[in-house]
């Protein structure tokens, strides 16, 4: 009586698998099996490193790795678009009070309060994105624990968000207060032959 090859036995169960299921998935798992058995391959890819992700995560956050930095990257830059645009409107809202409202004889009681709120919370926003934009630099895969990397920037936009808002809401407060002061505009100027 001959030896039975220990791979008979694997190719019994996936014939009746293909017949039985008779799906490319089931071939393309009886090949892809077929070519890894005896390969070490299949338990390196399943091995720890030690510290941080197993081999075969590792592979596949290397491969995606650069996509998530520019994605992060992006955030960052349209933050700093977002804030640049608060900055603008805010300056101009500073040059119309200076230039409209106070010639014309009004004042806002409560102004250099209400600038130094929008400068805390543009310090707040700063602060925040400077945060995040250390949370870029430091993601990388070969990392300890780059998942928590990720949710560190993921809570640490959130924190953006929320200071952009605040900031937001300063600018609105001080353009209500400037705009109940300013100078209405006399009829005769709004009105067009």
């Amino acid at each position: 009586m001959q030896a039975k090859n220990p791979l008979d036995n694997f190719f019994k169960i996936y014939v009746i698998l293909i017949i039985t299921l008779k799906h490319k998935t089931a071939i393309a798992l009886a090949l892809l099996t077929l070519l890894l058995v005896g390969s070490t391959s299949v338990t390196f890819a399943q091995t720890p490193r030690g510290l941080g992700l197993t081999n075969g995560r590792l592979v596949a956050c290397q491969a995606r790795e650069k996509a998530v930095k520019n994605r992060m990257e992006s955030l960052i830059d349209l933050v700093s678009n977002i804030e640049s645009k608060f900055d603008s409107i805010a300056q101009r809202v500073e040059n119309f009070y200076t230039n409209t409202v106070i010639p014309s004889g009004k004042t806002v009681p409560n102004y250099n309060t209400l600038i130094a709120d929008i400068s805390t919370k543009k310090d707040a926003v700063t602060t925040s994105l400077n945060k995040a934009q250390s949370d870029v630099t430091a993601f990388n895969c070969t990392a300890n624990d780059p998942v928590t990397l990720l949710n560190t920037f993921r809570i640490d936009m959130q924190a953006v968000k929320e200071a952009l808002k605040t900031y937001r809401t300063s600018i609105k407060n001080l353009i209500v207060a400037v705009h109940s002061e300013s100078p209405s505009p006399s009829p005769e100027a709004s009105e067009k032959p």
